[in-house]
Parts: C-alpha cells; sequence; structure tokens
C-alpha cells in the first residue's frame, strides 16, 4: 500500500527519511523466508518501491543494502512458478496463505492469477532497469523468472487493474487494452 505514497513524498519533496524509515522497518519485521503480510505480490510491490526509490532519489546506499532481501524474494518466487510458468503457492517454502491476492476489487476473481503475473513481470523488468542503472551486472534469477513467467499467456482479462497491470508488463498491448471493458 506504500507504492503511491512513496511516489507522491518523493515528487513532493525528493528524498525524505521517513520513507527510508518505512521500507526499513518493514523489511526488517518481515525477514525472509516471510512474505509481506503472507501476500507474494505485497513483496513484490516493496521491490517496486525500492525501484521508484532509488530512480526518484537516488540513493545509491540505501538501494544497494536492500538488494540482497530482493534477490531473497526472487528465490522465493522461484520456488513457486513451474517451468511452464504456472505460478503455484502450495510449492513455496514460504507461507502464502493469502495466495493470489492481487486487491481488494479483484480479490477471488478470475483475474487475480493473471495479475499475479503481470505484477511480477512489471516489477522483474523494473529490477533489471535498477540493476543497470546501478552499474551491476543483470540477476541471472531475475531474466530466469521472467523466461518462466512469460512462458504462460493470460486470457480473458478484464479487472481494470489487471488491464493496467498487463500494459505495463508489455503483455497486453495498447490496443487490447483500449478493448478491455472494466468490470
Amino acid at each position: 500500500d506504500m507504492q503511491p505514497e512513496v511516489l507522491s513524498i518523493t515528487d513532493i519533496f525528493g528524498a525524505d527519511e521517513c520513507v527510508e524509515n518505512a521500507l526499513r522497518m518493514s523489511i526488517e519485521s518481515t525477514p525472509l523466508p516471510a512474505w509481506f503480510g503472507n501476500i507474494p505480490t505485497y513483496s513484490f510491490w516493496m521491490i517496486q518501491i525500492l525501484f521508484d526509490y532509488y530512480m526518484k532519489v537516488k540513493n545509491t546506499k540505501f538501494v544497494r543494502r536492500y538488494l540482497p532481501y530482493a534477490e531473497g524474494v526472487l528465490h522465493q518466487l522461484d520456488d513457486c512458478v513451474n517451468e511452464r510458468g504456472i505460478i503455484d503457492y502450495t510449492r513455496c517454502p514460504a507461507n502464502a496463505k493469502k495466495g493470489f491476492f492481487l486487491d481488494w476489487p479483484t480479490n477471488r476473481s478470475k483475474d487475480r492469477k493473471a495479475g499475479n503475473r503481470y505484477l511480477y513481470i512489471f516489477v522483474l523488468e523494473n529490477m533489471k532497469k535498477l540493476y543497470a542503472s546501478l552499474g551491476m551486472p543483470e540477476s541471472p534469477l531475475c531474466n530466469q523468472l521472467l523466461e518462466k513467467l512469460k512462458r504462460k499467456k493470460e486470457r480473458d482479462v478484464f479487472s481494470k487493474q489487471v488491464v493496467a497491470l498487463g500494459y505495463l508488463a508489455g503483455q497486453i498491448g495498447r490496443e487490447e487494452a483500449a478493448q478491455k471493458e472494466p468490470s
């Protein structure tokens, strides 16, 4: 839930220690192999927040400090994605009892699985950009996960949030997204 707030804070105030404090406390109170709130997508939103924060304020030291944690999150997801790209949280050693939760409007909808996939692809693509911006080599695990996740194509996606994530993840084209009727 912090991602839009972090974007707002950094757009208005720039670097602000409240963002770093909130991220630090969140990460330190959720040691691996836990997912944030037992929800895998929430751990990926944390990675997206690190990306957004770095792109806005360029605090290299802070972001580098938490990259090993982000890589740990990738390892956990890797355990949950088979070679055909199917996400199965029962394969995870970490408790993922909230499973395919993306947000409340899509909770229990058939779109939630596509939403998870699209969020992961979107964040993994941004993680690649983060490594490049930091002058670091790409993460082989990041690339491996992207390859696996892109093997499975989602069909019949209509929730506006999921269509938007599909577009951001490069999995739904502009014209296709425009033709979807929000549910």
